[in-house]
């Protein structure tokens, strides 16, 4: 699987991973999923993690991230597919494919995003 994340992605088809999408991150729009997933992606090179820049534009539809991991794991890395918060409505379609879980990104800063995020 060939996998980029943001500006800190480099191709790494040759790595091993686990199969399909590991977790699906769900979130209001603008609540910083793109971000959270763009700072993991840095966040095991030290390199890239000082390079990091705060840019990020809405996501549209769904996109597909791989966040390596550090050694010790039995994967190199985690397979993450994003789904924008426009797309809000038909998330359920999309749980079948989260093999390890959902990851739900509330912006605790935003009160309305708050009560949003419960319902």
């Amino acid at each position: 699987m060939l996998g980029t994340c943001g500006n800190c992605g480099e191709g790494v088809a040759d790595m091993p991973t686990s199969s399909g999408c590991d977790f699906l991150v769900l979130g209001l729009e603008g609540c910083g999923k793109s971000l959270l997933l763009r700072r993991l992606a840095c966040v095991h090179n030290r390199e890239k993690l000082l390079a990091f820049t705060a840019d990020t534009t809405a996501t549209l539809g769904t996109e597909m991230c791989d966040i390596p991991l550090p050694r010790g794991y039995p994967f190199k890395q985690i397979s993450v597919r994003e789904v924008g918060g426009a797309m809000a409505p038909i998330w359920p379609n999309y749980f079948h494919d989260a093999a390890a879980g959902v990851v739900l990104v509330i912006d605790a800063g935003d009160a309305s995003a708050l009560a949003a995020a419960a319902v």
